[in-house]
């Protein structure tokens, strides 16, 4: 399995600065939809998003200072965790342990939000897929107005590919735009759905999510790094 990329604290200011923050969420979900091939794409990409950025738009005190180094190292524990070996359990188990420390310190805050999907991510990679899918439909309907929360909804879909419901899965990728237009991500969650409907063989499906791509290409939406997918995608939908 691929790696997420990560963004240093200084590259994330350094966006902020040019109010190109949300161009930055952007390239990090591009370059994870393109190098990981696997419904826990959902899951590593929220850990890689939570930890940065939207943090540093809305804090700068002490303790914000203070509850950036704990998301930083329970990050650090998941992040090694997903490599596997014979203490990867062990690793699961300290950042499951530090994103709720620092979900109960610092509550509603940033730190508290982001302690929230490190704590769905943990339970999706310890197999626990019903409780990552409750955290991270909770996760959606109590912030609706994040950055995060396309990336969530997202993430929840995994859940049900993960589970074996690639129906109800593929209707989520494919509500994704209509419910958050914005979304940074709504090209891949399209994409995905048509990945989906190819695979269950409905051919009337895949048609209409290759249509909903066109229509974000129109918009000039379409990411560079999706494009072949998409093109080889329009052709199986003939």
């Amino acid at each position: 399995m691929g790696k997420v990329e990560r963004l240093t604290h200084k590259q994330i200011e350094q966006a902020i600065k040019r109010d190109e923050f949300r161009d930055f969420l952007e390239g990090a979900g591009h370059w994870a939809r393109n190098h990981v091939e696997s419904v826990v794409i959902g899951a590593v990409l929220i850990a890689a998003l939570a930890f940065g950025g939207v943090y540093y738009l809305k804090t700068r005190n002490e303790s914000a200072g203070k509850a950036s180094m704990q998301l930083a190292s329970a990050e650090n524990q998941f992040q090694r965790s997903l490599s596997g070996g014979p203490n990867a359990a062990n690793y699961a188990s300290a950042a499951g342990a530090a994103f709720q420390s620092i979900k109960s310190e610092f509550d509603a805050s940033p730190a508290g939000i982001q302690a929230e999907l490190g704590l769905a991510n943990v339970a999706f990679e310890s197999g626990k897929i019903d409780e990552a899918r409750q955290s991270y439909e909770a996760f959606v309907r109590a912030h609706s107005d994040s950055l995060l929360a396309p990336f969530a909804f997202a993430a929840s879909a995994a859940c049900l590919e993960a589970l074996n419901k690639p129906s109800e899965a593929a209707e989520i990728y494919m509500s994704l735009p209509a419910k958050y237009p914005k979304a940074a991500n709504a090209a891949a969650a399209l994409l995905d759905a048509a990945r989906m409907y190819d695979a269950a063989g409905n051919k009337a499906k895949l048609k209409e999510a290759v249509a909903a791509l066109g229509a974000l290409s129109a918009q000039n939406r379409l990411p560079e790094g999706l494009k072949s997918k998409v093109a080889a995608m329009t052709a199986k939908a003939g």
